[in-house]
């Protein structure tokens, strides 16, 4: 296990994960990428998570199967450094 996910994992015993939403998801109904935040119950930032897959056929499977589709994501920490893949 990565030591910055081995960090988060043991320092905290609550951590929470808010979607950050884009404008045009907002006002148009687009899909893009999803992206998340990781953060301490103190709102301290922690780290990120966001979808990792690209290529027109993600575009497309993004726009047409919504949440209904498999991804990849990437997390990672503060310091932007990668933890792992899923």
């Amino acid at each position: 296990m990565h030591q910055s996910l081995k960090r988060l994992v043991s320092e905290h015993t609550e951590v929470f994960v808010d979607q950050v939403k884009e404008w045009a998801e907002i006002l148009i109904d687009f899909e893009s990428k999803n992206k998340y935040r990781i953060s301490s119950r103190e709102r301290d930032n922690l780290g990120f998570v966001y979808e990792s897959n690209s290529g027109l056929f993600s575009f497309i499977s993004r726009q047409l199967f919504r949440s209904h589709r498999p991804m990849e994501i990437t997390c990672l920490d503060e310091n932007q450094q990668q933890m792992m893949m899923m």
